[in-house]
């Protein structure tokens, strides 16, 4: 049973971090969101590539840990970016996702 809870949680995580991905790299709204936000045109880059990587770690045995980490930290950033402007509600989504990575990842060791 647990085993496939963390396997749900991962793939909840992997369809974010794929959908973040495709967003960040295509989107037009990301680029006035990244503007809007005050980060270069080029780190929405940046960050869909780091996205994809980890909706691909996280399914890699030896690199699961290393990916949520990655994948915890891409949304901790989202939520401070966010809580900046004092967008709470926006940021909700990635504060799940983060707290999500962290369960994972202690459960994991």
């Amino acid at each position: 049973m647990l085993v496939a809870i963390i396997l749900v949680a991962k793939a909840i995580i992997a369809i974010v971090m794929v959908l973040g991905f495709v967003m960040n790299c295509f989107s037009k709204k990301a680029v006035e969101e990244f503007e809007r936000l005050g980060y270069p045109s080029w780190f929405r880059h940046v960050t869909g590539v780091l996205e994809a990587i980890v909706a691909v770690a996280i399914f890699i045995p030896d690199w699961e840990i290393p990916g949520l980490v990655l994948g915890a930290i891409i949304m901790l950033a989202a939520v401070i970016s966010l809580a900046r402007f004092k967008e709470w509600l926006h940021g909700l989504p990635a504060f799940l996702i983060f707290i999500l990575s962290v369960i994972l990842i202690i459960q994991l060791q």
